[in-house]
């Protein structure tokens, strides 16, 4: 078995195929984030992220604990735990993981580097990428422009270190969730 690495550009629609994965195969391994950000009143240790303060974080780093981690807007850390991904991959049980192309590289040059599978939602056009920014929030068109650049260079790592590319096409949810659920058990053939 290997890591399924679920990746696209922001509303490139991972989300929605993520929620979709784990209503419809609950018996996949969806890892949780452990982060030192605070926990918000919707939220439950344990049901939307592992909440840490920042002297857990630094052990869990210093102890080399995390599979991947990133500091997120220069304030808050995210992780993920190695040892239940490990635990899981070894069971045999199919393992599913959001990440960015930062965690992507980040588990690539890591010890899991060889056991991972990954996938990543690609939008038809640059217009299309430009749009669904638009879309998620109001923002001055520097900010637009940061995050085009900042997808297209996702876009560029994708195409050469993802092993399936599929197109993400508004409209199309059930066709691109197939997709992802054939790829999926694709790289569990592996």
């Amino acid at each position: 078995m290997l890591l399924n690495l679920l990746m696209g550009v922001s509303g490139s629609g991972k989300g929605t195929v993520m929620r979709r994965l784990k209503k419809e195969h609950p018996e996949y391994v969806y890892p949780l984030s452990v982060t030192t950000r605070a926990m918000r009143p919707n939220e439950e240790d344990g049901v939307q992220y592992k909440f840490v303060d920042m002297a857990t974080f630094e052990r869990y780093k210093s102890e080399d604990m995390l599979l991947e981690w990133a500091q997120v807007h220069d304030k808050d850390f995210y992780g993920v735990l190695r040892a239940p991904v490990e635990e899981a991959i070894m069971s045999g049980k199919t393992v599913v993981r959001e990440v960015d192309t930062q965690g992507l590289e980040s588990i690539l040059a890591g010890p899991l580097g060889g056991e991972v599978f990954s996938i990543f939602l690609l939008p038809p056009s640059e217009e299309v990428m430009r749009d669904r920014i638009l879309r998620r929030s109001a923002l001055a068109e520097e900010e637009i422009e940061r995050r085009l650049e900042s997808a297209r260079d996702e876009v560029a790592i994708a195409k050469e270190l993802c092993d399936v590319l599929i197109l993400s096409i508004e409209g199309e949810q059930d066709a691109i969730y197939a997709e992802v659920e054939k790829a999926i058990e694709m790289g569990d053939d592996l």
